[in-house]
């Protein structure tokens, strides 16, 4: 009995041991995952805020996020809102079907890395390229700063001189509309160093010599110097430095104009009417002198193709998706899936997403869509706002195949030409439209009111089209062929009609 005794006390013993082990490596799992989730806030800070970027696909999906309680019923929503949360939330939105990103605002980002560039060096850096390409690169004031009166620039590139200096197509790249999102500034940047140091490629000579590459770095010169210049804590500043109130004294929670809001496409449904938010959007479409700047150059260039890069989202945006269907729907996000396949995000083998944007907001990729038939994309370079400048370099690079497949397409499918009267020759001020033109919210293609030219961007295919001019017979043009691989030259007369010679 003693030895069976024994046997049990050294058996319990064995099981004390082995419950005691289980116990200290529950305890130790604990303490270790204390000690992580301790050490990931502690790395993820964010101050007082965490901010999550959603992105709502729709007016129901608004609604959901009110039934939600992340937006308030009286909050205005355009292409995305931004709001405080966990970063739980996140998975909830996505769990949703509500797409989303966490904004982290960490202990290390709290002030902006000093070896960002002020306005005036990028100016100057401007300059330097201009010199030293002057065969190719011409720089233009289109305007001046709301506040500070700074010069408002755009770069043009492209191959001039004899046989070269003809009509061209224009494409356009800018950047710098929200002075907290530099990684756009230094990708135009980026792309007028590449085209002007790479001119002699065969691939670069053939879009400098067949295009008119314009590229306006930053159009919120103000905004941007005032985050940089500055390095300010917490560098969330958004808008322009208007003085809304015109007391003469720059006042960071009233003044300022969201300059991508106040674009004249249903600008009184987008952004805020409050002065106080960051998304608000003037006392009038187009009120800001930078969008003025940029609405004057658009109206005079009217470009085939635009690119405005923003931060952050790692995101491909085009028009739209709660306004009446684009008549190119299909053509704008053929387009933008094939440039969302070429930009790889920041987690390796990823390729950026595709987002339609709110119709309801004076946004200029929208307005250039309604005007002119720009094919015009918003692209959210990035995950975050203000990366380490050590990083912009692979930053930039990383949008290069982007910007190659753009130019190409430019050169692509669609058609051009002159419209000319009959007769005498000379252009003639014409609409163009193919058969599924017709839109009560979008202008229809035109033609250069002096020269007759057009330039349009289509998918492959077979069209017919209607021209039409005021004092000229119509004309039909049927089954025109489309390739995939070129554009397709079209040469049209019209003739008056009697008592319009």
């Amino acid at each position: 009995m003693g030895k069976l005794s024994g046997d049990k006390m050294a058996g319990k013993k064995r099981e004390y041991r082995y419950y005691l082990v289980i116990v200290l490596s529950v305890f130790v799992i604990f303490v270790g995952l204390a000690f992580y989730f301790h050490h990931w806030q502690k790395t993820h800070k964010t101050g007082d805020r965490v901010i999550i970027r959603i992105f709502p696909q729709s007016d129901d999906q608004v609604a959901k996020l009110r039934r939600m309680k992340f937006i308030k019923k009286e909050q205005v929503v355009a292409d995305f809102v931004e709001v405080s949360g966990r970063f739980r939330d996140v998975l909830t939105l996505n769990n949703a079907g509500i797409p989303s990103v966490i904004v982290i605002e960490s202990e290390q980002q709290e002030t902006v890395d000093p070896v960002y560039p002020g306005y005036a060096q990028i100016l100057a850096e401007i300059d330097s390229l201009k010199a030293a390409h002057s065969d190719i690169v011409r720089v233009e004031e289109i305007g001046r700063s709301q506040h500070q009166k700074r010069p408002i620039i755009a770069v043009q590139i492209s191959e001039y001189g004899a046989g070269k200096n003809r009509i061209k197509p224009a494409v356009l790249f800018m950047a710098g509309q929200h002075a907290r999102e530099p990684v756009g500034i230094q990708v135009c940047l980026g792309i007028v160093r590449r085209l002007v140091t790479h001119q002699a490629e065969p691939e670069v000579a053939n879009w400098l010599t067949n295009l008119s590459v314009w590229v306006v770095p930053c159009l919120n010169p103000d905004g941007y110097d005032y985050v940089i210049a500055n390095h300010l804590k917490f560098p969330w500043w958004r808008k322009n430095l208007h003085d809304n109130n015109q007391n003469s004294i720059f006042e960071p929670d009233s003044d300022g104009v969201d300059l991508n809001r106040n674009y004249n496409f249903n600008w009184s449904d987008g952004g805020s009417d409050q002065p106080e938010t960051w998304y608000y959007r003037g006392t009038a479409p187009v009120s800001e002198s930078e969008t003025r700047a940029l609405v004057n150059l658009a109206n005079r260039e009217r470009f085939v193709l635009a690119v405005d890069y923003h931060s952050f989202g790692e995101s491909v945006l085009f028009p739209w998706a709660n306004e009446m269907k684009p008549p190119d729907a299909e053509l704008i996000r053929d387009v933008a899936a094939h440039l969302a396949d070429r930009l790889e995000r920041n987690r390796k083998g990823k390729k950026y997403r595709t987002i339609p944007l709110n119709g309801k907001s004076g946004q200029s990729a929208n307005w250039l869509y309604a005007k002119f038939r720009t094919l015009a994309f918003i692209v959210e370079t990035g995950d975050e706002y203000f990366p380490s400048f050590r990083e912009i370099a692979g930053l930039v690079e990383s949008q290069w195949q982007g910007v190659t497949y753009l130019l190409n397409r430019t050169l692509q499918a669609g058609v051009s030409g002159f419209v000319r009267n009959k007769n005498r020759g000379t252009g003639v001020d014409a609409i163009l439209q193919a058969e599924f033109d017709f839109s009560p919210v979008v202008a229809p293609g035109r033609t250069d009111a002096k020269t007759g030219f057009f330039y349009r961007l289509l998918l492959p295919g077979k069209y017919t089209f209607q021209v039409s001019a005021a004092g000229y017979r119509e004309k039909t043009i049927a089954s025109v062929i489309v390739p995939a691989e070129r554009n397709k030259k079209l040469s049209i007369t019209l003739a008056r009609l009697p008592g319009n010679e």
